[in-house]
């Protein structure tokens, strides 16, 4: 089952894989990076998310860490 610990590690996973694909500085630094980057994806037609709006998936993700910290 998944919980909260082992959601932080898969981030950081992912969070460094997007590092060693675009380096760009301490993981510390990435996040910002990353998420901006998150938001390029959903902006661009060509890559297929661009029917998600960025807010709404943020208040979602929000909406999860919610529930899944309560």
């Amino acid at each position: 089952m998944m919980n909260n610990k082992l959601r932080a590690e898969a981030a950081l996973v992912a969070l460094r894989a997007f590092n060693n694909h675009n380096p760009n500085g301490d993981d510390d630094e990435v996040v910002g990076d990353l998420i901006c980057d998150l938001m390029h994806l959903l902006d661009d037609p060509d890559l297929g998310f661009s029917h998600l709006l960025f807010r709404e998936e943020l208040a979602k993700a929000k909406r999860y860490y919610g529930q899944e910290t309560a």
